[in-house]
């Protein structure tokens, strides 16, 4: 589950239980409200036990469009097991807006809803994996059958294109 909420500090997300594809598109759809909040966002694992490859590569791309964007960004409260999985894959972007101490969560907070939309959910997918394989060549190794057969899919339902035939 992932919560959303504003406080005096700017925006909050907290990721609690495991972190996975499914709110990628609904986080990414959700930052151009977010950013508004002059006083940053914060991202918070401490009720994160685990993060998939999809969620890894979303906080990739979200940390990039923070600083492009110069919206301020923190993560707190990474458990030792999720943090090894930023540093295992390279991600020294995502490892620099770590903070060490604790900002408390605002009070009210809703739930950030699940994409229902399959071919976006694909399209995120992709992505994020894209910039996870662009972090290094034993990522771009690791990555490279996933990102061949996403974009197989992908290409697969959106059928031909103008000018194409039809497989």
């Amino acid at each position: 589950e992932m919560l959303i909420g504003a406080g005096p500090g700017g925006t909050t997300i907290s990721v609690n239980g495991r972190g996975n594809w499914m709110h990628c598109a609904a986080l990414h759809d959700a930052w151009p409200e977010i950013k508004r909040q002059t006083e940053g966002v914060t991202i918070d694992l401490s009720l994160c036990e685990m993060l998939d490859s999809t969620f890894l590569g979303t906080l990739q791309e979200l940390c990039q469009r923070a600083d492009r964007e110069k919206v301020p960004l923190r993560i707190q409260g990474a458990v030792p097991q999720v943090r090894r999985l930023f540093e295992e894959l390279g991600m020294q972007g995502v490892l620099s807006h770590f903070s060490a101490t604790m900002k408390p969560l605002p009070p009210q907070m809703r739930p950030l809803a699940a994409c229902m939309n399959d071919q976006l959910n694909r399209q995120r997918m992709l992505q994020a994996h894209q910039a996870l394989a662009g972090l290094s060549d034993s990522n771009r190794r690791e990555f490279s059958r996933l990102i061949e057969h996403l974009r197989a899919e992908i290409d697969r339902l959106d059928g031909p294109r103008d000018g194409e035939k039809k497989k």
